[in-house]
């Protein structure tokens, strides 16, 4: 019995089969969307590192921080370590306080002292938390508050206690809280030596809370002061210093101090958790 013959392969389909010109193509083909792949896979993480990358470069170039959105991000100066970017102060360890940005004397109420902070694309609001010592001999002079060179607020301090006046800017609210009033701390001024010391040369601790909404591309904040006497007779400090950025509206104040306030009336504030003070001025 015969066998049918196999069909001949058309010598056109032998000469494609034989070809490696088209594997090139297919190889490049296959390359490319492999490597498409991996940068749509990785772009979120390439991205982040390159942002944190252009923000430090950004931070040395301006002498600033950056202030990203949310509480891990947040810039803290305890000063322990030094004033860091701060400009107009030194740190000092202040007898029965320690380490903090000052003494800072004063300056006919025009700010000395200042930090400016860049603030991220994606923040919204920025709540700053600080405490400041008015020490000494003090007597109804101010600690004076700035954001972006305007005053937002003052502490006052005298011999009857200390007080938290909030001036009227848009898209600011700030409050201050009196953690601990008319105490012998420390500070430069020595009260055991008579003299009246015992009366006119005691400290005064306030918790600052500032928000600010829509911050801009860059938050200055400055310092000054109206005392009108020497540093070892009184000046203000400033330690504690925190500014954290905020993504979205709905993002709370943070730091070391809260007070219960309605407009620029006075309230009941709690501060450190334990300490029992005042709040004056706009509760945000």
């Amino acid at each position: 019995m015969e066998h049918p013959r196999p069909t001949a392969v058309p010598a056109s389909a032998r000469r494609f089969a034989r070809a490696e010109t088209g594997a090139v193509t297919v190889d490049w083909v296959v390359l490319c969307a492999a490597v498409t792949g991996v940068i749509l896979f990785t772009h979120d993480e390439v991205r982040a590192a390159l942002r944190h990358l252009s923000d430090d470069v950004a931070e040395e170039l301006t002498d600033s921080e950056i202030v990203r959105a949310g509480e891990v991000n947040s810039v803290e100066y305890g000063f322990d370590d030094g004033p860091g970017r701060w400009s107009g102060a030194a740190v000092t360890d202040i007898p029965g306080l320690g380490m903090a940005l000052g003494p800072i004397g004063g300056s006919g109420g025009l700010e000395t002292v200042s930090h400016d902070f860049i603030m991220a694309a994606d923040i919204e609001s920025s709540t700053i938390t600080f405490d400041l010592y008015a020490l000494d001999s003090l007597d109804d002079e101010a600690g004076v508050i700035y954001l972006n060179g305007r005053e937002i607020g003052r502490m006052v301090s005298g011999h009857d206690g200390a007080y938290f006046v909030a001036a009227d800017v848009p898209g600011v609210s700030v409050f201050g809280v009196l953690v601990v009033d008319n105490e012998h701390l420390g500070g430069f001024a020595d009260a055991s030596d008579g003299g009246g010391w015992d009366r006119w040369g005691t400290d005064d601790i306030m918790t600052v809370t500032i928000r600010v909404d829509d911050p801009g591309d860059v938050l200055s904040f400055g310092f000054g002061s109206t005392a009108n006497q020497d540093t070892d007779d009184e000046s203000f400090a400033i330690d504690n210093f925190r500014i954290t950025g905020v993504a979205d509206e709905t993002g709370g104040g943070a730091g070391g101090g809260n007070g219960n306030g309605n407009g620029n009336g006075n309230g009941n504030g709690n501060a450190n958790g334990h300490q029992t003070g005042h709040g004056q001025g706009n509760d945000p």
